[in-house]
Formats: C-alpha cells, sequence, structure tokens
C-alpha cells in the first residue's frame, strides 16, 4: 500500500496514525476491563444518561471518572475514524488528542493503583 501523494502525508505518518487508533483500542479495551471488574455501567455503551437511573457517583470517583475516559478515548477514536455521516481524518493524532489519550492512561494506572 502506498500513501495517496496527494494528502501531503508521508507513509510514516500513515503508519503513526494507524498505531495511534490501534492504541486507542487497547486503551478503551482496557477501561472497560476495569469497569466490568468493578462493575461500573455507562461510559460508551449507548443511552441518554448512561447510567440507567444509578445515583450519580461521587466526582473524582472510578464510577465518575472511568466513563468519562471511555468517553474521552471513543471521541478521540471518531474524530480520526470517522462515523456514520461524519468522514474521518488520514492526518496524525493532534497534540490535543495525544494529551487526551496521555491524560486517560495515567488516570487508569491511578485508579488501578499503578
Amino acid at each position: 500500500v502506498r500513501a495517496d501523494p496527494d494528502a501531503g502525508l508521508t507513509l510514516a505518518q500513515y503508519q503513526e496514525r494507524e498505531r495511534f487508533m490501534a492504541d486507542l483500542l487497547e486503551l478503551s479495551a482496557a477501561i472497560q476491563t476495569a469497569m466490568d471488574e468493578a462493575g461500573i455501567q455507562g461510559g460508551g455503551r449507548g443511552g441518554f444518561g448512561g447510567r440507567g437511573g444509578q445515583p450519580q457517583a461521587a466526582p473524582g470517583s472510578p464510577a465518575a471518572v472511568l466513563p468519562a475516559l471511555l468517553r474521552s478515548i471513543q471521541g478521540v477514536y471518531g474524530a480520526l475514524n470517522g462515523g456514520q455521516v461524519r468522514p474521518g481524518s488520514v492526518q496524525p493524532p493532534t497534540r490535543t488528542q495525544r494529551d487526551l489519550v496521555e491524560h486517560a492512561r495515567r488516570e487508569l494506572a491511578r485508579i488501578r493503583g499503578g
């Protein structure tokens, strides 16, 4: 596969984007696993309100933080990959997207005790 010469990107930049996307999927799965292990519902599972009538979690608690992290990671993935009628992007991830992912990694490690 060759990079599109009209896109103004190198093959290395395309590969960097694909690695980033794969990392997003892994991080999303790790957050979902942590939520499942803690019995936390919500996040990216659909439905308005996300919590199905459950009481609101205390700010900063895993029950509040993990679903927010999952939504954030899914938002970054959606911005790059597109969805439904919204096109994605072949551009490498932005600094803001990288920062969001790094924040999610740190928070997940903090919650897991590492």
